[in-house]
């Protein structure tokens, strides 16, 4: 009665029943079941790599600005990581952004 856990590695919290994160994860992120959920401008495993979400997913350039590291997108491409794809065949029977209409 009255006593405390001491969880065994890899699980944190009162009971020693969530999944605990990287350490690391706490400076730009936020663990969520173990695993580390990055703020703006955060990204990789632990939440230590400045830049851009998803580093634009090859889709695009990462550029910092006054307002912070954000995504120019390639030309086709849309989205904070650059990470969808534009309708841009009306015929293809693509619905590539989710329910837009295709104008030809």
């Amino acid at each position: 009665m009255g006593g405390t856990c001491r969880c065994e590695e890899g699980w944190t919290g009162p009971a020693c029943n969530q999944r605990a994160c990287h350490p690391r994860c706490a400076e730009h992120g936020t663990c969520k079941d173990g695993k580390c959920e990055c703020s703006q401008g955060w990204n990789g495993e632990h939440c230590t790599i400045e830049g851009c979400p998803g580093l634009c997913n090859s889709n695009g350039r990462c550029t910092l600005d006054q307002n912070g590291w954000h995504c120019v997108c390639q030309p086709g491409w849309r989205g904070a990581g650059c990470d969808v794809a534009m309708e841009t065949l009306c015929t293809d029977s693509k619905d590539n952004e989710g329910g837009r209409k295709c104008r030809a």
